[in-house]
């Protein structure tokens, strides 16, 4: 009888160990994710208007209000 209850334990304390590695290897993963979704922002060239002076990115198609602005 005690050989039994000593084996159950045994195999409690082996299967806890494997889910505790388990949950950790998982977490690991999510936060490796997570570190590689959050990408760092992309920089752009800035270029001043020639009319108004206002910066505005060198790839960009948005106008200022100014009628003769060249972006």
């Amino acid at each position: 009888m005690k050989l039994l209850v000593l084996a159950a334990i045994i195999t409690a304390v082996w299967y806890g160990f494997k889910m505790m590695t388990k949950i950790t290897e998982d977490r690991k993963d999510r936060v490796d994710n997570l570190r590689k979704s959050a990408s760092r922002p992309t920089t752009e060239d800035m270029v001043a208007c020639p009319e108004c002076g206002t910066f505005v990115a060198a790839n960009s198609s948005s106008k200022c209000d100014r009628a003769n602005c060249p972006y």
